[in-house]
Protein backbone atom coordinates (compact mmCIF):
# COMPACT_ATOMS: atom_id res chain seq x y z
CA UNK A 1 0.00 0.00 0.00
CA UNK A 2 2.87 2.00 0.06
CA UNK A 3 2.87 2.40 -3.52
CA UNK A 4 0.01 5.04 -3.79
CA UNK A 5 -1.38 8.04 -1.76
CA UNK A 6 -4.04 7.26 1.28
CA UNK A 7 -6.50 10.28 0.95
CA UNK A 8 -7.46 10.23 4.60
CA UNK A 9 -10.48 12.60 5.97
CA UNK A 10 -10.02 14.58 9.50
CA UNK A 11 -13.27 15.25 11.13
CA UNK A 12 -11.98 17.06 13.96
CA UNK A 13 -13.19 20.19 15.24
CA UNK A 14 -10.37 21.13 17.47
CA UNK A 15 -7.32 23.28 15.45
CA UNK A 16 -5.09 22.24 17.78
CA UNK A 17 -5.26 18.42 17.69
CA UNK A 18 -5.64 18.55 14.13
CA UNK A 19 -2.49 20.50 13.61
CA UNK A 20 -0.98 17.56 15.67
CA UNK A 21 -2.30 14.57 13.83
CA UNK A 22 -0.98 16.58 10.27
CA UNK A 23 2.46 16.59 11.72
CA UNK A 24 2.35 12.68 12.91
CA UNK A 25 1.38 11.47 9.54
CA UNK A 26 3.95 14.00 7.94
CA UNK A 27 6.46 12.38 10.22
CA UNK A 28 5.72 8.99 9.51
CA UNK A 29 5.52 9.43 5.75
CA UNK A 30 5.08 12.99 4.09
CA UNK A 31 4.37 11.37 0.50
CA UNK A 32 2.09 8.72 1.23
CA UNK A 33 -0.76 10.44 2.73
CA UNK A 34 -2.83 13.29 1.58
CA UNK A 35 -5.72 14.57 4.64
CA UNK A 36 -8.26 17.26 4.38
CA UNK A 37 -10.34 18.07 7.26
CA UNK A 38 -13.48 18.93 8.28
CA UNK A 39 -14.61 20.64 11.70
CA UNK A 40 -18.40 19.60 11.55
CA UNK A 41 -20.26 15.86 10.98
CA UNK A 42 -21.85 17.20 8.04
CA UNK A 43 -19.09 19.04 6.71
CA UNK A 44 -17.49 15.62 6.40
CA UNK A 45 -20.28 13.57 4.84
CA UNK A 46 -20.81 16.35 2.26
CA UNK A 47 -16.88 16.03 1.59
CA UNK A 48 -17.38 12.20 1.17
CA UNK A 49 -20.15 12.45 -1.27
CA UNK A 50 -17.92 14.72 -3.42
CA UNK A 51 -14.89 13.33 -2.55
CA UNK A 52 -13.55 9.42 -2.07
CA UNK A 53 -11.58 8.89 0.69
CA UNK A 54 -9.76 5.53 1.79
CA UNK A 55 -9.84 6.33 5.46
CA UNK A 56 -11.51 8.88 8.23
CA UNK A 57 -9.99 9.46 11.11
CA UNK A 58 -13.28 10.78 13.54
CA UNK A 59 -13.46 12.42 16.56
CA UNK A 60 -16.32 11.66 18.38
CA UNK A 61 -16.96 15.05 19.85
CA UNK A 62 -18.20 17.46 17.64
CA UNK A 63 -20.28 20.78 17.57
CA UNK A 64 -23.21 19.21 15.96
CA UNK A 65 -22.77 15.28 16.56
CA UNK A 66 -21.70 13.68 20.28
CA UNK A 67 -20.63 10.36 21.09
CA UNK A 68 -20.91 6.76 19.34
CA UNK A 69 -23.95 8.54 17.45
CA UNK A 70 -21.52 9.98 15.28
CA UNK A 71 -19.87 6.68 14.29
CA UNK A 72 -22.99 5.47 13.49
CA UNK A 73 -23.78 8.15 11.33
CA UNK A 74 -20.24 7.70 9.06
CA UNK A 75 -21.15 4.08 9.38
CA UNK A 76 -24.72 4.33 7.81
CA UNK A 77 -24.18 6.88 4.77
CA UNK A 78 -20.73 5.25 4.50
CA UNK A 79 -20.59 1.25 5.42
CA UNK A 80 -17.37 -0.35 3.60
CA UNK A 81 -15.18 3.02 4.61
CA UNK A 82 -12.89 2.24 7.47
CA UNK A 83 -13.35 4.77 10.26
CA UNK A 84 -10.52 5.12 12.54
CA UNK A 85 -11.69 6.55 15.97
CA UNK A 86 -9.88 9.26 17.72
CA UNK A 87 -10.97 10.64 21.61
CA UNK A 88 -9.88 12.12 24.68
CA UNK A 89 -12.37 10.36 26.24
CA UNK A 90 -10.58 7.22 27.75
CA UNK A 91 -13.53 4.51 28.50
CA UNK A 92 -12.95 0.82 27.70
CA UNK A 93 -16.50 -0.12 27.25
CA UNK A 94 -16.93 2.84 25.17
CA UNK A 95 -14.12 1.73 22.57
CA UNK A 96 -15.45 -2.16 22.46
CA UNK A 97 -18.60 -0.85 21.62
CA UNK A 98 -17.45 1.26 19.07
CA UNK A 99 -15.68 -1.84 17.14
CA UNK A 100 -18.17 -3.49 18.05
CA UNK A 101 -20.18 -0.72 15.86
CA UNK A 102 -17.31 -0.72 13.03
CA UNK A 103 -14.98 1.23 14.34
CA UNK A 104 -11.18 -0.39 13.12
CA UNK A 105 -9.72 1.05 16.50
CA UNK A 106 -10.38 3.34 19.01
CA UNK A 107 -7.36 5.73 19.70
CA UNK A 108 -7.35 8.05 22.59
CA UNK A 109 -5.81 11.06 22.48
CA UNK A 110 -2.50 11.51 23.99
CA UNK A 111 -1.71 8.31 24.18
CA UNK A 112 -0.62 7.21 20.83
CA UNK A 113 2.18 8.11 18.25
CA UNK A 114 2.45 8.85 14.47
CA UNK A 115 3.52 5.24 14.31
CA UNK A 116 0.71 3.92 15.70
CA UNK A 117 -1.66 5.96 14.01
CA UNK A 118 -0.64 5.19 10.52
CA UNK A 119 -0.36 1.38 11.54
CA UNK A 120 -4.35 1.62 12.48
CA UNK A 121 -5.18 3.08 9.37
CA UNK A 122 -3.22 0.43 7.38
CA UNK A 123 -4.48 -1.96 9.18
CA UNK A 124 -7.54 -0.80 8.82
CA UNK A 125 -7.53 -0.22 5.03
CA UNK A 126 -6.90 -3.91 4.22
CA UNK A 127 -9.09 -4.94 6.61
CA UNK A 128 -11.76 -3.41 4.32
CA UNK A 129 -10.02 -4.41 1.27
CA UNK A 130 -10.22 -7.97 2.34
CA UNK A 131 -13.93 -7.39 3.58
CA UNK A 132 -14.54 -5.92 0.27
CA UNK A 133 -13.31 -9.03 -1.25
CA UNK A 134 -15.21 -11.59 0.73
CA UNK A 135 -18.53 -9.77 0.40
CA UNK A 136 -18.14 -9.40 -3.40
CA UNK A 137 -17.40 -13.75 -3.21
CA UNK A 138 -20.14 -14.25 -1.12
CA UNK A 139 -23.05 -12.10 -3.44
CA UNK A 140 -21.05 -13.92 -5.86
CA UNK A 141 -21.67 -17.17 -4.44
CA UNK A 142 -25.41 -16.21 -3.30
CA UNK A 143 -26.09 -15.27 -6.80
CA UNK A 144 -24.94 -18.48 -8.00
CA UNK A 145 -27.37 -20.66 -5.18
CA UNK A 146 -29.89 -18.28 -5.77
CA UNK A 147 -29.75 -19.14 -9.13
CA UNK A 148 -29.91 -22.70 -9.39
CA UNK A 149 -32.31 -25.07 -10.76
CA UNK A 150 -31.57 -26.86 -7.53
CA UNK A 151 -33.37 -26.71 -4.57
CA UNK A 152 -30.97 -25.49 -1.15
CA UNK A 153 -31.87 -25.87 2.33
CA UNK A 154 -29.27 -25.64 5.30
CA UNK A 155 -29.89 -26.81 8.73
CA UNK A 156 -28.65 -25.81 12.34
CA UNK A 157 -29.95 -27.55 15.19
CA UNK A 158 -32.85 -29.28 13.03
CA UNK A 159 -34.00 -25.74 11.63
CA UNK A 160 -34.08 -24.66 8.15
CA UNK A 161 -32.11 -21.22 8.63
CA UNK A 162 -31.79 -20.72 4.66
CA UNK A 163 -33.52 -21.68 1.49
CA UNK A 164 -32.81 -20.47 -2.06
CA UNK A 165 -35.71 -19.57 -4.42
CA UNK A 166 -36.09 -23.26 -5.84
CA UNK A 167 -36.71 -24.58 -2.67
CA UNK A 168 -39.36 -22.18 -1.53
CA UNK A 169 -40.75 -22.46 -4.37
CA UNK A 170 -40.65 -26.30 -3.91
CA UNK A 171 -42.08 -26.51 -0.26
CA UNK A 172 -43.86 -23.05 -0.50
CA UNK A 173 -44.29 -20.59 1.76
CA UNK A 174 -42.82 -21.58 5.11
CA UNK A 175 -42.43 -20.08 8.54
CA UNK A 176 -39.10 -18.62 9.40
CA UNK A 177 -36.47 -20.76 11.52
CA UNK A 178 -38.82 -23.77 10.73
CA UNK A 179 -38.54 -26.91 12.52
CA UNK A 180 -37.48 -29.59 9.55
CA UNK A 181 -39.27 -32.49 11.60
CA UNK A 182 -42.20 -30.38 12.25
CA UNK A 183 -42.97 -30.36 8.13
CA UNK A 184 -46.27 -32.58 8.08
CA UNK A 185 -46.83 -32.96 3.95
CA UNK A 186 -44.69 -36.01 3.20
CA UNK A 187 -46.59 -39.07 1.02
CA UNK A 188 -47.53 -41.54 3.88
CA UNK A 189 -45.61 -44.56 2.25
CA UNK A 190 -42.30 -42.09 2.57
CA UNK A 191 -42.53 -41.24 6.05
CA UNK A 192 -39.91 -43.34 7.19
CA UNK A 193 -37.27 -42.16 4.79
CA UNK A 194 -38.10 -38.76 5.65
CA UNK A 195 -37.39 -39.22 9.74
CA UNK A 196 -33.92 -40.49 8.49
CA UNK A 197 -33.72 -37.23 6.61
CA UNK A 198 -34.34 -35.61 10.09
CA UNK A 199 -32.30 -38.05 11.62
CA UNK A 200 -29.31 -37.03 9.50
CA UNK A 201 -29.87 -33.19 9.68
CA UNK A 202 -29.68 -33.29 13.31
CA UNK A 203 -26.91 -35.29 13.60
CA UNK A 204 -28.26 -38.04 15.06
CA UNK A 205 -28.22 -40.64 11.85
CA UNK A 206 -26.54 -41.79 8.86
CA UNK A 207 -24.65 -37.76 7.90
CA UNK A 208 -25.05 -38.52 4.49
CA UNK A 209 -27.78 -39.73 2.88
CA UNK A 210 -29.38 -39.90 -1.10
CA UNK A 211 -33.02 -40.91 -1.51
CA UNK A 212 -36.72 -39.79 -3.55
CA UNK A 213 -38.81 -38.48 -1.65
CA UNK A 214 -42.79 -37.89 -2.12
CA UNK A 215 -43.94 -34.49 -0.50
CA UNK A 216 -46.96 -31.73 -0.80
CA UNK A 217 -46.21 -28.32 -0.64
CA UNK A 218 -46.33 -26.92 3.06
CA UNK A 219 -49.76 -27.20 4.03
CA UNK A 220 -51.20 -28.94 1.36
CA UNK A 221 -51.06 -32.58 2.51
CA UNK A 222 -54.66 -32.58 3.15
CA UNK A 223 -55.91 -31.30 -0.32
CA UNK A 224 -53.46 -34.55 -1.93
CA UNK A 225 -52.90 -32.07 -5.12
CA UNK A 226 -49.38 -31.24 -6.56
CA UNK A 227 -47.22 -33.90 -5.63
CA UNK A 228 -43.66 -33.68 -5.48
CA UNK A 229 -41.21 -36.20 -6.32
CA UNK A 230 -37.25 -34.95 -4.97
CA UNK A 231 -34.14 -36.54 -5.16
CA UNK A 232 -32.60 -35.27 -1.85
CA UNK A 233 -28.98 -35.70 -0.45
CA UNK A 234 -27.47 -34.60 2.38
CA UNK A 235 -23.87 -33.65 3.76
CA UNK A 236 -22.46 -31.76 7.18
CA UNK A 237 -21.57 -27.80 6.34
CA UNK A 238 -19.96 -25.12 8.44
CA UNK A 239 -22.15 -22.45 8.28
CA UNK A 240 -21.16 -19.70 10.50
CA UNK A 241 -19.84 -20.52 13.89
CA UNK A 242 -22.01 -23.84 14.20
CA UNK A 243 -22.37 -27.23 12.72
CA UNK A 244 -24.84 -27.56 9.86
CA UNK A 245 -26.03 -29.62 7.19
CA UNK A 246 -26.49 -28.73 3.80
CA UNK A 247 -29.62 -30.13 1.78
CA UNK A 248 -30.16 -30.47 -1.83
CA UNK A 249 -33.39 -31.62 -3.85
CA UNK A 250 -33.52 -31.77 -7.33
CA UNK A 251 -37.33 -31.88 -8.68
CA UNK A 252 -37.66 -35.25 -10.17
CA UNK A 253 -41.37 -35.43 -10.37
CA UNK A 254 -41.60 -35.08 -14.40
CA UNK A 255 -39.01 -37.64 -14.82
CA UNK A 256 -40.93 -40.03 -12.41
CA UNK A 257 -44.35 -39.00 -14.49
CA UNK A 258 -42.57 -40.00 -17.36
CA UNK A 259 -41.46 -43.58 -15.88
CA UNK A 260 -44.40 -44.41 -14.40
CA UNK A 261 -46.38 -43.63 -18.15
CA UNK A 262 -43.40 -45.91 -19.65
CA UNK A 263 -44.49 -48.69 -17.05
CA UNK A 264 -48.19 -48.52 -17.49
CA UNK A 265 -47.53 -48.29 -21.67
CA UNK A 266 -45.25 -51.92 -21.33
CA UNK A 267 -48.52 -52.92 -19.32
CA UNK A 268 -50.96 -51.95 -21.73
CA UNK A 269 -49.00 -53.61 -24.74
CA UNK A 270 -48.15 -56.47 -23.17
CA UNK A 271 -51.83 -56.91 -22.08
CA UNK A 272 -52.72 -56.23 -25.95
CA UNK A 273 -51.22 -59.57 -26.76
CA UNK A 274 -52.38 -61.25 -23.98
CA UNK A 275 -55.95 -60.34 -24.55
CA UNK A 276 -55.19 -61.17 -27.96
CA UNK A 277 -55.06 -65.00 -26.75
CA UNK A 278 -57.12 -65.13 -24.34
CA UNK A 279 -59.80 -64.19 -27.07
CA UNK A 280 -58.65 -66.91 -29.37
CA UNK A 281 -58.09 -69.41 -26.71
CA UNK A 282 -61.51 -69.03 -24.80
CA UNK A 283 -63.98 -67.32 -27.24
CA UNK A 284 -64.27 -69.88 -29.37
CA UNK A 285 -64.57 -72.69 -26.87
CA UNK A 286 -66.90 -70.54 -24.97
CA UNK A 287 -69.14 -70.23 -27.86
CA UNK A 288 -69.32 -74.29 -28.07
CA UNK A 289 -70.38 -73.74 -24.36
CA UNK A 290 -73.27 -71.53 -25.63
CA UNK A 291 -74.35 -73.50 -28.55
CA UNK A 292 -74.51 -76.19 -26.70
CA UNK A 293 -75.92 -74.60 -23.73
CA UNK A 294 -78.58 -73.56 -26.27
CA UNK A 295 -79.33 -76.89 -27.48
CA UNK A 296 -79.66 -78.46 -24.13
CA UNK A 297 -82.38 -75.37 -22.90
CA UNK A 298 -84.16 -76.77 -26.23
CA UNK A 299 -84.14 -80.13 -24.83
CA UNK A 300 -85.30 -79.57 -21.71
CA UNK A 301 -88.26 -77.57 -23.11
CA UNK A 302 -89.54 -80.97 -25.41
CA UNK A 303 -88.36 -83.33 -22.47
CA UNK A 304 -92.03 -84.95 -21.20
CA UNK A 305 -90.75 -87.65 -19.02
CA UNK A 306 -89.41 -84.15 -16.41
CA UNK A 307 -91.90 -83.76 -13.92
CA UNK A 308 -92.41 -79.64 -12.95
CA UNK A 309 -90.38 -79.40 -10.26
CA UNK A 310 -87.06 -80.79 -11.87
CA UNK A 311 -87.63 -78.67 -14.97
CA UNK A 312 -87.47 -75.77 -13.01
CA UNK A 313 -84.28 -76.72 -11.30
CA UNK A 314 -82.59 -77.55 -14.49
CA UNK A 315 -83.79 -74.77 -16.02
CA UNK A 316 -82.47 -72.58 -13.37
CA UNK A 317 -79.08 -74.32 -13.57
CA UNK A 318 -78.70 -73.45 -17.16
CA UNK A 319 -79.43 -69.67 -16.82
CA UNK A 320 -76.69 -69.61 -14.14
CA UNK A 321 -74.15 -71.13 -16.81
CA UNK A 322 -75.45 -68.89 -19.30
CA UNK A 323 -74.72 -65.98 -16.84
CA UNK A 324 -71.56 -67.04 -15.56
CA UNK A 325 -71.28 -67.68 -19.58
CA UNK A 326 -72.50 -64.04 -20.58
CA UNK A 327 -70.19 -62.82 -17.47
CA UNK A 328 -66.65 -64.61 -18.68
CA UNK A 329 -67.55 -62.54 -22.18
CA UNK A 330 -68.23 -59.31 -20.66
CA UNK A 331 -64.78 -59.51 -18.96
CA UNK A 332 -63.29 -60.28 -22.47
CA UNK A 333 -64.59 -57.83 -23.86
CA UNK A 334 -63.52 -54.99 -21.33
CA UNK A 335 -60.48 -56.25 -21.33
CA UNK A 336 -60.14 -56.38 -24.70
CA UNK A 337 -61.35 -52.66 -25.36
CA UNK A 338 -59.26 -51.29 -22.53
CA UNK A 339 -55.66 -53.21 -23.84
CA UNK A 340 -56.93 -51.25 -27.60
CA UNK A 341 -55.49 -48.02 -27.86
CA UNK A 342 -58.35 -45.33 -27.46
CA UNK A 343 -58.59 -43.14 -31.13
CA UNK A 344 -59.40 -39.55 -29.85
CA UNK A 345 -61.46 -37.46 -32.22
CA UNK A 346 -60.77 -33.52 -31.37
CA UNK A 347 -63.23 -31.92 -33.23
CA UNK A 348 -64.94 -28.68 -30.86
CA UNK A 349 -67.32 -30.27 -28.70
CA UNK A 350 -69.92 -29.72 -25.77
CA UNK A 351 -68.91 -31.21 -22.54
CA UNK A 352 -71.98 -29.73 -21.27
CA UNK A 353 -74.15 -32.25 -23.19
CA UNK A 354 -71.48 -35.16 -22.86
CA UNK A 355 -72.39 -34.42 -18.68
CA UNK A 356 -75.63 -33.97 -19.72
CA UNK A 357 -75.95 -37.54 -21.48
CA UNK A 358 -73.95 -39.50 -19.08
CA UNK A 359 -76.15 -37.57 -16.04
CA UNK A 360 -79.29 -39.10 -18.04
CA UNK A 361 -77.64 -42.02 -18.34
CA UNK A 362 -77.61 -42.80 -14.71
CA UNK A 363 -80.53 -41.31 -13.87
CA UNK A 364 -82.92 -44.26 -13.69
CA UNK A 365 -80.35 -46.72 -11.95
CA UNK A 366 -79.47 -43.85 -9.28
CA UNK A 367 -83.32 -43.44 -8.83
CA UNK A 368 -83.43 -47.66 -7.86
CA UNK A 369 -80.89 -47.62 -5.67
CA UNK A 370 -82.42 -44.55 -4.22
CA UNK A 371 -79.54 -42.14 -4.71
CA UNK A 372 -80.16 -38.26 -4.87
CA UNK A 373 -78.31 -36.89 -7.70
CA UNK A 374 -77.11 -32.64 -7.24
CA UNK A 375 -76.59 -31.23 -10.10
CA UNK A 376 -77.10 -27.35 -8.53
CA UNK A 377 -73.45 -26.67 -9.31
CA UNK A 378 -73.53 -27.54 -13.30
CA UNK A 379 -72.06 -24.11 -15.10
CA UNK A 380 -72.34 -23.09 -18.66
CA UNK A 381 -69.02 -24.65 -20.81
CA UNK A 382 -67.16 -23.07 -23.37
CA UNK A 383 -66.89 -25.85 -26.22
CA UNK A 384 -63.09 -27.03 -26.65
CA UNK A 385 -61.27 -29.88 -28.73
CA UNK A 386 -62.46 -33.05 -27.51
CA UNK A 387 -63.99 -36.79 -28.10
CA UNK A 388 -67.62 -36.49 -26.55
CA UNK A 389 -68.40 -39.67 -26.38
CA UNK A 390 -65.32 -40.59 -24.64
CA UNK A 391 -66.08 -37.82 -22.32
CA UNK A 392 -69.42 -39.20 -21.80
CA UNK A 393 -68.10 -42.49 -20.94
CA UNK A 394 -65.78 -41.56 -18.65
CA UNK A 395 -68.13 -39.61 -16.49
CA UNK A 396 -70.55 -42.74 -16.94
CA UNK A 397 -67.59 -44.62 -15.19
CA UNK A 398 -67.20 -41.62 -12.33
CA UNK A 399 -70.59 -41.77 -11.26
CA UNK A 400 -71.02 -45.55 -11.28
CA UNK A 401 -67.65 -46.00 -8.91
CA UNK A 402 -69.69 -43.51 -7.00
CA UNK A 403 -72.97 -45.38 -6.97
CA UNK A 404 -70.92 -48.43 -5.49
CA UNK A 405 -69.14 -46.68 -3.49
CA UNK A 406 -72.76 -45.81 -1.78
CA UNK A 407 -74.17 -49.36 -1.85
CA UNK A 408 -73.43 -49.87 2.45
CA UNK A 409 -73.21 -46.12 3.22
CA UNK A 410 -75.79 -44.60 6.02
CA UNK A 411 -77.49 -41.76 5.78
CA UNK A 412 -78.02 -39.56 2.86
CA UNK A 413 -76.63 -41.10 -0.54
CA UNK A 414 -75.59 -38.19 -2.38
CA UNK A 415 -73.91 -38.03 -5.75
CA UNK A 416 -72.79 -34.23 -7.08
CA UNK A 417 -71.98 -33.57 -10.71
CA UNK A 418 -70.89 -29.84 -11.00
CA UNK A 419 -68.81 -28.20 -13.98
CA UNK A 420 -67.33 -24.79 -14.09
CA UNK A 421 -64.72 -22.72 -16.19
CA UNK A 422 -61.30 -22.07 -14.02
CA UNK A 423 -57.73 -20.87 -15.18
CA UNK A 424 -58.63 -21.19 -19.03
CA UNK A 425 -59.35 -25.11 -18.26
CA UNK A 426 -63.18 -26.68 -17.88
CA UNK A 427 -63.17 -28.59 -14.54
CA UNK A 428 -65.74 -31.25 -13.96
CA UNK A 429 -66.24 -32.85 -10.86
CA UNK A 430 -68.25 -36.09 -9.57
CA UNK A 431 -68.88 -36.42 -5.09
CA UNK A 432 -70.28 -38.73 -3.45
CA UNK A 433 -70.84 -38.89 0.32
CA UNK A 434 -69.85 -42.34 0.51
CA UNK A 435 -66.70 -43.55 2.45
CA UNK A 436 -64.32 -41.80 0.39
CA UNK A 437 -60.72 -42.75 -1.17
CA UNK A 438 -58.26 -43.24 1.76
CA UNK A 439 -55.12 -40.53 1.00
CA UNK A 440 -52.56 -43.79 0.89
CA UNK A 441 -54.34 -45.26 -2.03
CA UNK A 442 -55.14 -42.48 -4.05
CA UNK A 443 -51.99 -42.69 -6.09
CA UNK A 444 -52.50 -46.32 -6.61
CA UNK A 445 -56.30 -46.22 -7.74
CA UNK A 446 -55.54 -45.46 -11.45
CA UNK A 447 -53.14 -48.05 -11.80
CA UNK A 448 -54.27 -51.00 -14.14
CA UNK A 449 -56.07 -53.47 -12.54
CA UNK A 450 -56.10 -52.14 -8.89
CA UNK A 451 -59.13 -52.76 -7.10
CA UNK A 452 -60.49 -52.58 -3.80
CA UNK A 453 -63.71 -54.08 -4.39
CA UNK A 454 -63.86 -58.14 -5.07
CA UNK A 455 -65.92 -58.02 -7.86
CA UNK A 456 -64.03 -55.23 -9.94
CA UNK A 457 -61.51 -55.55 -12.50
CA UNK A 458 -59.36 -52.10 -11.85
CA UNK A 459 -60.00 -50.80 -15.72
CA UNK A 460 -62.09 -48.38 -15.22
CA UNK A 461 -60.41 -45.83 -13.34
CA UNK A 462 -57.27 -46.25 -15.50
CA UNK A 463 -59.49 -45.99 -18.35
CA UNK A 464 -60.77 -42.74 -17.63
CA UNK A 465 -57.41 -41.47 -16.76
CA UNK A 466 -56.12 -42.30 -19.94
CA UNK A 467 -59.02 -40.66 -21.88
CA UNK A 468 -58.32 -37.50 -20.21
CA UNK A 469 -54.36 -37.84 -20.24
CA UNK A 470 -54.67 -38.56 -23.98
CA UNK A 471 -56.87 -34.34 -24.10
CA UNK A 472 -54.02 -32.96 -22.28
CA UNK A 473 -56.24 -32.84 -19.43
CA UNK A 474 -55.77 -34.17 -15.34
CA UNK A 475 -57.80 -36.66 -13.33
CA UNK A 476 -57.19 -36.04 -9.63
CA UNK A 477 -58.73 -37.30 -6.46
CA UNK A 478 -59.82 -35.19 -3.28
CA UNK A 479 -62.19 -35.55 -0.62
CA UNK A 480 -65.80 -34.03 -1.57
CA UNK A 481 -67.67 -31.60 0.70
CA UNK A 482 -69.51 -34.65 2.36
CA UNK A 483 -66.67 -36.19 3.47
CA UNK A 484 -66.86 -38.82 0.58
CA UNK A 485 -64.99 -38.97 -2.84
CA UNK A 486 -64.34 -36.28 -5.13
CA UNK A 487 -63.04 -37.32 -8.64
CA UNK A 488 -62.40 -34.01 -10.60
CA UNK A 489 -61.40 -34.14 -14.50
CA UNK A 490 -59.74 -30.85 -15.99
CA UNK A 491 -59.43 -30.29 -19.55
CA UNK A 492 -58.09 -27.30 -21.72
CA UNK A 493 -59.92 -24.80 -23.49
CA UNK A 494 -58.99 -24.79 -27.27
CA UNK A 495 -59.65 -21.86 -29.29
CA UNK A 496 -63.95 -22.26 -28.92
CA UNK A 497 -64.71 -20.18 -26.31
CA UNK A 498 -68.53 -19.67 -26.81
CA UNK A 499 -70.26 -21.01 -24.14
CA UNK A 500 -72.58 -23.91 -24.99
CA UNK A 501 -75.95 -22.87 -25.84
CA UNK A 502 -75.55 -19.58 -26.39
Amino acid sequence: MTDRTIRALLIEDNPGDAILIREMLRDAGRDSFLLERAERLEAGLELLRREAADVVLLDLSLPDSQGLATLSTVRANHPMLPVVVLTGFDDEETAVRAVREGAQDYLVKGRFDGSLLVRSMRYGIERKRVERALQASEERFRSLVEGLPVGIFIVQNGRIVYQNPEQRKMFGPMPENFEVAAFRDVHPEDTAKFAALCAAVSGNGELALDMDLRFYPYGKSSERVDLRWVHASTCPLRFGEQPSFLVDMVNITRLKEMEHQVILREKLASLGHVAAGIAHEIRNPLSGINIHLSALQKILEEADGMGAEARLQADRVARQIQSASQRIESVIKKVMEFARPTAIRTDLADIGRAIEEAIDFSTVTLRKRGITLDRSRLGPLPKCPADASLITQVIMNLITNAAQALERAEGDRIIGVASEVRDNRIVVCVSDSGPGVPPEIRDKIFDPFYTTRQDGYGIGLSFSRRVVTEHHGALTVDASRWGGAEFRIELPLGNGREPAGK
